[in-house]
Parts: C-alpha cells; structure tokens; sequence
C-alpha cells in the first residue's frame, strides 16, 4: 500500500479559518504528502451571520496538497427533505474530488458523526473516524447522535481517539475495525516564542495595557464556550482583584455573554485572534488556565491547549480533568473549589514551586510534536 497513490477526503465541521484544532494541524502535514481534500461544512445561519469570514474561507489551498472547500448546509435537518439534500450535498462535494483520482487508494476521514449516512453515498476504500469530542453531551447535537455515532463506531474500519478518555468510553462499541489511542500534540516552535522572548519586548497593545494594570495575568485562549466554569471565574476574579483574567477567542453561547456582559473590571474578552498571534499573547501570560466545568463535556478530552501552554514555558492550572490528571498531573497546577483556584495561581507565580514543572511541561512538550502524531497516524493507516 505504500507504494500505491493515497488520497484524503475528509468531512469536518471545523472551519479552516477558525480556531486551530486537531484536524487543521493533521491535514496541515498530511496535506503536504498526499493529495487531500477537507470539505467543511458550516450551516447557512451561522454562514450568513459570519459571510465575510465563510466567503474569505471558501476555497483555500493551504499547503501543497491540500485543498480546503466550505460548503453550506441548511438548517432545519429534522425535515426529512432538509436532511435528505445536505447528505447529497456533502456526499457529492467528496465525490466529485474522488473523481480526480480514479485509481488511486481513497480513505474518507470523518470527524462529525452526524454525518455517517454520506458512507452510502461517497466512494471510498477505507473509513476512518477521528474522535475528537464527546458529541452527545453538546446541546446543540442532533437528538439521534448517540446512535449515529454507534452506527459510525461499528462501520469504520479505523477509529482513532485523540483522548485516552474517549477511546476507553468508545472502545467496546467499535465491531468492524480497530481503535487506537493517538493522542493530539503541538506545533512546539511556534509556541516556544514566548519563552525565548520572555516577557520583555512589544506586546499586543491591549494586553501591554492589561499588564500596566495589574500584577499579574492569567490568560485562556480558543473558544470560549459553556464548558467554561462562568461561577467559578467570577468568584476567582474577586477574590483575586490584583490579578487580571483574559479570554482569547470566539464567544459563543448565552452563558460565557451573560460573565462578558457584566464587565468585572478585572476580567477581559479580547475576541478571536489569528493562530499565528496566539504565542505574542501567552508570552504576557504569567499563568495558563484550563478553567472548565466538569460534565460530560469535559469529562472526555484531552486540550491541545495543555501542551501549547507548556512549549511557552507556562505554568498552567486546571481543573482535574481525566486525561490531564492522568498524563499531566505533576506538571499541571490542579484545583476545582475557588480555595484550590486561588491557592493554584498563588503557587503558579511562585518560581521556587512553579520552575520545576515549567521545565517539565517543555520537556514533554518537545518530545509531543504533531509530525510524531501523524506519522503514527501513517503507520496505522499501512502508508509506511
């Protein structure tokens, strides 16, 4: 199989131009070997709502083989018609990039289960499914989730788990292929800016003025969502009037906008920033935060974030989340009561306590590299 052409065709509702996930670093590298195709697909409210965006982002050729298409869906799936055309829609997207390569070996990489019916309609070889989140316990999933997903676990030929959490809740329902746990890594170069330049030099101009203001800074970026514990940060950031608490990224959901909106004088929104500024922002970081609430949600991941806040030579508090308590939790700063929260960013800035796990987090952080990742995905997939 080695020897013979191999193609992607992946389906992902993760926008290209968005926040930087698993997905966008796999293809990255894999896009660069093999000709790839990444259709993601963005429902037309959510288009229509951020159109400049969805049209800057509608067709890209980020690295050498890869080529990036977002098509839109319609709303309204429970209408058997609605439902009916967005399966063709997507299945013929795939098909007609399976077309260019008529000979070659096609694996159709899926990351959202709710999109197991275009395995019908879309030519392919192997079947891969990336695991990612744990999609029944978003409120906004679809009712029948939980069984499409099962449906998917049981047909792929391939599962692969980017937390150790999920592959032990999926793996017994995997029937036809195999499952493997291949963790998610980090772009260490990239990051390690921060450390090699410290804190000294330009910042962005909106955290240089933060930092003018307060003591310290404890910073969170991706999106900023209901998994974070809103009550939680309130009470920290009262408790702590001396420290500043910054969020980077998209705002999304009723309950993240109700904290935004009441405007604590020491708590800051700076909206979503491009992936190449994120390392100018850790290095005004003095602390990390993994601030999440613990449900189902939470309960199964594994955050990229974790080893990007390392390469930066930060300390990072977290709540006892089960893959960081499993992989990490000698390096990371672990709390969940306020009294933790406070007790943890005190011990964070603290040198004597916080050096030791610093150096620690950069050392697996240089050894957790995503081309590691990939090329374990390479062997799974009989490509070396």
């Amino acid at each position: 199989m080695a020897g013979e052409q191999t193609i992607f065709l992946v389906e992902s509702p993760h926008s290209w131009g968005g926040v930087w996930q698993r997905p966008h670093h796999i293809f990255r590298l894999l896009g660069d070997e093999y000709p790839s195709y990444y259709i993601a697909t963005r429902y037309f409210r959510d288009a229509w709502a951020r159109r400049g965006e969805y049209l800057r982002g509608r067709y890209l050729m980020p690295a050498r083989n890869l080529t990036v298409r977002e098509i839109i869906l319609l709303n309204g799936e429970r209408l058997p018609l609605i439902r009916w055309y967005n399966i063709r829609h997507l299945a013929q997207a795939l098909n007609k990039f399976a077309s260019l390569h008529s000979n070659a070996r096609k694996i159709l990489w899926l990351y959202d289960p709710h999109q197991v019916r275009i395995i019908d309609l879309v030519e392919y070889d192997l079947l891969v499914y990336d695991i990612m989140d744990e999609y029944t316990g978003f409120p906004w999933s679809p009712p029948g989730v939980a069984d499409e997903e099962k449906e998917l676990l049981g047909r792929a030929d391939v599962v692969i788990a980017g937390t150790y959490a999920l592959y032990e809740t999926k793996k017994p329902m995997v029937e036809k292929g195999q499952i493997e746990c291949i963790l998610s890594a980090v772009d260490f170069a990239h990051f390690h800016f921060a450390q090699e330049h410290g804190t000294q030099g330009a910042l962005p101009q909106e955290l240089a003025e933060i930092k003018r203001q307060f003591r310290y800074v404890a910073g969170y970026y991706g999106v900023v969502d209901m998994r974070l514990d809103t009550a939680l940060i309130q009470q920290v950031a009262r408790e702590l009037p001396e420290w500043a608490f910054v969020f980077i990224g998209p705002v999304v959901g009723d309950k993240v906008k109700e904290l935004e909106n009441r405007k604590m004088k020491n708590v800051f929104f700076l909206g979503s920033r491009h992936y190449s500024e994120l390392p100018q922002y850790a290095r005004g970081f003095d602390v990390c935060l993994i601030p999440f609430v613990l449900g189902r949600l939470t309960l199964h991941i594994n955050p990229t974030k974790v080893l990007e806040y390392f390469a930066a030579g930060k300390p990072v508090v977290s709540v006892p989340i089960p893959d960081i308590m499993r992989f990490y939790k000698d390096i990371v700063f672990i709390a969940n009561t306020e009294k933790e929260f406070v007790n943890a960013l005190n011990s964070a800035v603290n040198p004597s306590i916080a050096q030791p796990r610093v150096v620690q987090g950069l050392e697996i952080a240089k050894e957790s590299s995503w081309s590691s990742t990939v090329k374990k995905i390479k062997v799974l997939l009989k490509l070396i």
